[in-house]
């Protein structure tokens, strides 16, 4: 008996806690502007702006070369990873890529990409 209230109250608690995981990833917190803050990967430079949109559009905005680049695509959060696809500038093939999120909060994104190299940004708006 003690033994199955113990696997009732764990199963319970896991229940719980992965309620609370899927919440901290609610893609309702992406919607908005942020900026690149930090990056290990060395890709986008810092202060590159990332517009996340309620319908799952997303406009990137960086600084290439002195000139301005605007990269246009979706996103698309699922458990714990973000996917993001992009139209390249002056056409060609989609490009799709996929995060691990680390953080998520009204705040602050720390992203992880598949070589464990973290990307993080602070929202503007």
């Amino acid at each position: 008996m003690i033994l199955r209230v113990a696997g009732i109250v764990v199963i319970a608690l896991t229940a719980t806690a992965l309620a609370d995981d899927e919440d901290r990833f609610d893609a309702a917190k992406f919607v908005g502007v942020w900026v690149l803050t930090k990056s290990e990967a060395g890709g986008a430079p810092e202060g590159t702006i990332v517009e996340f949109g309620k319908d799952g559009a997303l406009l990137i905005t960086l600084e290439v070369g002195g000139q301005t680049v605007a990269l246009k695509g979706t996103y698309k959060v699922l458990g714990d990873k973000l996917t993001v696809s992009l139209e390249p500038p002056g056409g060609g093939k989609e490009e799709t890529d996929a995060d691990v999120m680390k953080i998520l909060t009204h705040e602050r994104i720390v992203l992880v990409d598949k070589g464990k190299k973290a990307t993080e940004f602070k929202r503007k708006t």
